[in-house]
C-alpha cells in the first residue's frame, strides 16, 4: 500500500514529482486526458525531478522514466462502429481485417466526427495499405453521403482472402462518432458486421467476429494529423536522459502532448506517477526561406476548391527580393485559399501575429464586402481576417492580428486570399512572425480565463473584474445545473476581448468566446451584468440533440439563473430584465400572431415554468443530453414536440394544453419547417411547367452572411415578412449573400420583390446578374418596404441573386427575395 503525491510547479522548465512509498493511492491518479502539468516551448529542456521521493527505513530506491506510447484503451467492436459521443480530445485507430463474403466489386464508406481516414491493403499486410476514403469536416453517425470523399472507388476483393483495414479518427470537442460501411453484389450500403471482421493481433492468430479499437486520450485538435503526428501515437522518438535516475530530462523536437511515467521501486513495493508535458510550437519558417520541395517547409496549402487557385513559392518575390509565398485566383465562382501552418500553442494565451502583405488586382467581393481580400488570419476565421483596405493594388504593408487560444491551444496560422467569396487577383505574403501579446492581463476565476487588454482591465478595476467574473461563475454553475453538463469536459472557458476584430455583433460563441465593445468603466457599478457576454458563453452549453433554437436556449439559461438561483440584479440595464425585455418581445411578436421569436418564447416558457416548476425542465435537458446521437431527433419540429412531451411526462401535466391555440399555431409555423429539398435546377424543370418559384428549385451555389441559406423560411424559424405582408415562398439572403441557378436559356423572365425582413434595421443593395452581367440594382434599401423587379432572362444560362452590405456593417442586413418567380 503506497501513494503518489504530486508537486506540480508553475515554472515552464522544471517538472517536480514527489513519490512517497509510505502512504497509499492507486497508480492512475492522473487521468490521461488531464490538462498539461507543465508547458515548455519547442527546443527547451524539460527537467523531470523526483528527487524528493522517500521510502520507509531508508531503503534504496530505483527509478525508471518512460514515454507512454501505448493506447490508453484497447478493446474490440462487434461491428465496424465506435461508441457515439464518447469523450473529447482523443484519437482512435480501429484496425484488423475484412473477410469478403463473396468475390466482386466492393465500395467502402466512412462517417465520423471529427476528421477521419479509411485505409485498405491489397492483402493481409499492413505495409500495403492505401487511403481510400476520408472525412475532412464531420458527419452524423452513419451519415454516408455528406461529402464525396467519404466514398471509395470500387475495389475488387476475393472471397476467402483476408485484407488489412484501418480507420483513423480524431475528435476535438463536442459530438463524436466513427463507423465504416461497405456494399457489394447483393448487399446495399451497411455497417461492416462482425461476421466479416477479424481483430488485429500483435502476436498469434486474428480473432474473428470483431475488430480492434485503440484510443489515445488527451490529444487536442480535430485533424487526423493531430493524432498521427502526436508523440503519444508513435511520432518521432525522444531521448530521456538519465532515465534510470531520480532527475531526468527531455528536449522534445516535436510539439504536442507527451505523457511520461515514473516508476519507483523500493525493493518490495512499486509506485507510479504520470506527468503530462505540453510542448508548444514556435512559428517556423515565417520568412518562407527554407524548403527542399516545391513549397516552404512547415507550410501547406488549402482551399475550398484547390483547383481554383494557384499556390506558389516565389524565389525572389518577397521583401528585398527574398523568398515569399503567393496565391493567385482567377476563378469567379468563389474561393477561399490559404497557406497555413498548424501549431500547438499554450492554452488560454494571447498572441500577436504579424506579417507583410502585398496585393495585385485583388478585387472586392461583388457581394458587397470590401473587407476580405489579402489577409493573414488565425484558425481560418473571418472574425480576424475581415480587415479593411485589403483589396485592390498595394505594395508591401504590415498586417497585424491579435488573438487568443482556446482550451486546447491549437491554432492554424493562415496567409489568406478571400473568405468563401469571389475575391480574385494575386496576393503575396512574407515575414510572418508570432509573439506573445504582452499588453494583456489574464483574469482567472473558478470557471473562466479571460484575457483583457491592460487599458481595459484598468478601466474595469480589480474590484469590477472580480465582480463580473463572480457573476460569470454563478451563471456557469446555473447553466450546468439546468442542463446537467459542462462544456469542454469541465475545463475552464477561454475568453478573449480583441482590440481590432470586426465581429459586429459584440460577442461570438466560440473557443475562445469573443467579446468586444463593452464599457469597461461600468464593471465597477454594483450588479453590472455584461449581458452580451453572458449570452455568448451560454451557447457553449448547447447540444444539437435538444437545441431546437440556439438563441432561445441561451436566453432561457439566463432566466433559470435569475429565477431559480436568485441571480437577478435590480441594477441591471432595463433592456435585460426578463420581466420587461422578454415580455415586450412576446407582446410585439407572439401577440401580433407573427412568429415565435427567441425572447418571446422565453417568456412563454417562464409561464409554463410557473405551472410545472423547474424539475421537469432539468429532467428534460438531461434526457436529451443522454440520448445517443443516432437516436436524437433530426428536425426542429421533432425536437420541440419531444421537448413538450417530456415536460409533460416529467411534470404529470399536459404541457401542450398550457399553450393557447394561437400560440400552438405560432410555434408550428416557426419550427415545423421540414420540407423536401428540390432535386431539379431551373434548367432541369420539365418544359410543361410554365412558371416556378426560386424557392422550389435547386440552386447551384448559395452563401449568406448570417445563419444558413434558406428557402421559404427564416432558417431559425418564422416566415418571410415584409412591412406589408407575409410570404410563403422566397429566399433568405442575409448580406453579403449570393444564390446561383442554372437556367441554360430555358426561361424568359424573373419577377418578384425584395426588401428587408420586417423589424430589421439594416441597409442592403439587391443585385441580379444574368451570365455575369448586372441587369438589376435596387439602390440602397434601409427600410422594410418592398421593391419590385421584372428582368428579361431570354437566352440566359446562369442567374445570380446577390445582396450586398449597404456599407454600415452586416448587423440587421436580413435581405429577402420575396416570391421570385421564373416564367417561360
Amino acid at each position: 500500500m503506497f501513494s503518489t503525491n504530486r508537486l506540480l510547479l508553475s515554472a515552464i522548465i522544471a517538472i517536480g514529482v514527489l513519490i512517497s512509498l509510505t502512504a497509499s493511492v492507486a497508480a492512475a491518479d492522473l487521468a490521461a486526458n488531464a490538462g498539461p502539468d507543465v508547458i515548455v516551448k519547442l527546443g527547451e529542456r524539460a527537467t523531470l525531478d523526483a528527487s524528493g521521493s522517500t521510502a520507509p527505513d531508508g531503503k534504496k530506491l530505483t527509478y525508471r522514466w518512460r514515454l507512454i506510447r501505448e493506447p490508453d484503451k484497447v478493446d474490440t467492436l462487434a461491428e465496424f462502429a465506435c461508441p457515439v459521443d464518447w469523450a473529447d480530445d482523443y484519437g482512435t485507430r480501429v484496425r484488423g481485417f475484412v473477410l469478403p463474403p463473396v468475390t466482386g466489386e466492393y465500395t467502402f464508406w466512412i462517417a465520423s466526427d471529427d476528421n477521419s481516414e479509411l485505409w485498405l491493403s491489397t492483402d493481409a499486410s499492413e505495409k500495403n495499405k492505401r487511403k481510400i476514403a476520408s472525412v475532412s469536416d464531420y458527419t452524423n453517425p452513419n451519415e454516408w453521403t455528406k461529402f464525396p470523399s467519404q466514398k471509395s472507388a470500387p475495389v475488387s476483393l476475393k472471397k476467402g482472402q483476408k485484407y488489412y483495414i484501418e480507420a483513423l479518427q480524431k475528435e476535438g470537442e463536442g459530438g463524436d462518432n466513427l463507423s465504416v460501411a461497405w456494399s457489394y453484389p447483393g448487399q446495399a450500403c451497411a455497417v461492416i458486421p462482425g461476421t466479416c471482421l477479424a481483430a488485429y493481433a500483435v502476436e498469434g492468430p486474428a480473432k474473428k467476429g470483431a475488430i480492434t479499437r485503440e484510443v489515445w486520450l488527451g490529444i487536442s485538435g480535430s485533424a487526423v494529423v493531430d493524432l498521427t503526428d502526436s508523440p503519444r501515437f508513435g511520432g518521432r522518438e525522444i531521448k530521456i536522459e538519465n532515465a534510470g535516475k531520480a532527475i531526468a530530462s527531455i528536449t522534445p523536437k516535436q510539439s504536442g502532448s507527451y505523457l511520461l511515467e515514473l516508476t519507483v521501486f523500493d525493493g518490495a513495493k512499486t509506485a507510479t506517477d504520470r506527468v503530462n508535458v505540453l510542448v508548444t510550437d514556435v512559428l517556423r519558417n515565417g520568412g518562407f526561406e527554407g524548403g527542399l520541395g516545391d513549397a516552404p517547409d512547415f507550410w501547406v496549402t488549402g482551399s475550398t476548391e484547390t483547383s481554383r487557385s494557384t499556390f506558389k513559392w516565389e524565389p525572389n518575390g518577397g521583401i528585398d527580393n527574398s523568398r515569399c509565398v503567393s496565391i493567385t485566383t482567377e476563378d469567379k465562382r468563389g474561393n477561399d485559399a490559404w497557406w497555413v501552418q498548424r501549431m500547438q500553442l499554450a492554452p488560454y494565451s494571447a498572441y500577436i501575429l504579424k506579417g507583410w502583405v502585398k496585393a495585385v488586382g485583388v478585387t472586392p467581393d461583388p457581394q458587397g464586402s470590401t473587407k476580405v481580400g489579402a489577409t493573414i488570419a488565425v484558425n481560418n476565421s473571418w472574425k480576424c481576417a475581415a480587415k479593411k483596405g485589403t483589396t485592390g493594388d498595394f505594395e508591401w504593408k504590415p498586417f497585424e492580428i491579435d488573438f487568443a487560444t482556446g482550451t486546447t491551444g491549437t491554432a492554424e496560422i493562415a496567409c489568406r486570399l478571400g473568405y468563401e467569396t469571389t475575391t480574385t487577383g494575386k496576393a503575396y505574403f512574407d515575414n510572418i512572425t508570432l509573439e506573445p501579446n504582452l499588453d494583456v492581463v489574464r483574469c482567472e476565476s473558478k470557471h473562466f480565463i479571460i484575457n483583457l487588454y491592460k487599458e481595459n482591465a484598468a478601466k474595469a478595476t480589480q474590484a469590477g473584474i472580480d465582480q463580473v467574473m463572480a457573476q460569470l461563475d454563478r451563471e456557469y454553475e446555473g447553466y450546468a445545473d439546468l442542463t446537467g453538463g459542462a462544456p469542454y469536459g469541465g475545463k475552464k472557458i477561454s475568453a478573449w476581448a480583441p482590440k481590432d476584430w470586426d465581429i459586429e455583433a459584440g460577442g461570438w460563441s466560440s473557443d475562445p468566446v469573443l467579446y468586444v465593445g463593452d464599457p469597461y468603466e461600468r464593471w465597477t457599478e454594483p450588479g453590472y451584468n455584461p449581458a452580451v457576454y453572458m449570452h455568448e458563453f451560454g451557447h457553449v452549453f448547447d447540444i444539437d440533440a435538444w437545441c431546437f433554437h440556439a438563441e432561445l436556449f441561451a436566453e432561457f439559461k439566463r432566466f433559470y439563473c435569475r429565477d431559480a438561483l436568485g441571480q437577478y440584479n435590480a441594477e441591471e440595464p432595463k433592456e435585460w430584465k426578463p420581466a420587461e425585455r422578454w415580455k415586450s418581445m412576446y407582446d410585439t411578436e407572439w401577440g401580433e400572431d407573427e412568429y415565435a421569436s427567441a425572447g418571446g418564447y422565453v417568456y412563454k416558457l417562464a409561464q409554463i415554468k410557473d405551472a410545472i416548476g423547474w424539475e421537469p425542465f432539468k429532467k428534460t435537458f438531461r434526457y436529451f443530453r443522454e440520448l445517443p446521437a443516432g437516436q436524437a431527433p433530426k428536425t426542429a419540429w421533432d425536437k420541440i414536440k419531444i421537448w413538450n412531451d417530456k415536460l409533460s411526462e416529467y411534470s404529470g401535466t399536459d404541457v401542450w394544453k398550457l399553450y393557447t391555440d394561437t400560440e400552438r399555431k405560432i410555434i408550428e409555423v416557426a419550427f415545423n419547417t421540414t420540407e423536401v429539398e428540390p432535386t431539379q435546377t431551373p434548367a432541369e424543370v420539365a418544359a410543361e411547367t410554365k412558371s416556378i418559384g426560386l424557392g422550389a428549385v435547386k440552386w447551384d451555389e448559395a452563401k449568406v452572411g448570417w445563419l444558413q441559406p434558406g428557402r421559404n423560411r427564416i432558417p431559425d424559424g418564422g416566415p418571410l415578412r415584409s412591412e406589408a405582408k407575409t410570404y410563403d415562398q422566397g429566399l433568405f439572403a442575409h448580406a453579403p449573400s449570393r444564390y446561383a441557378f442554372s437556367l441554360n436559356g430555358k426561361w424568359k423572365r424573373l419577377t418578384g420583390a425584395c426588401g428587408l425582413q420586417k423589424k430589421q434595421k439594416g441597409s442592403v443593395v439587391f443585385v441580379i446578374k444574368a451570365d455575369g452581367v448586372e441587369v438589376y440594382r435596387s439602390g440602397l434599401v434601409a427600410d422594410t418596404k418592398e421593391r419590385t423587379y421584372d428582368v428579361d432572362l431570354t437566352g440566359v444560362r446562369q442567374l445570380e441573386m446577390i445582396v450586398e452590405d449597404g456599407g454600415n456593417g452586416a448587423s440587421g442586413d436580413w435581405g429577402i427575395w420575396f416570391a421570385p418567380m421564373l416564367t417561360r
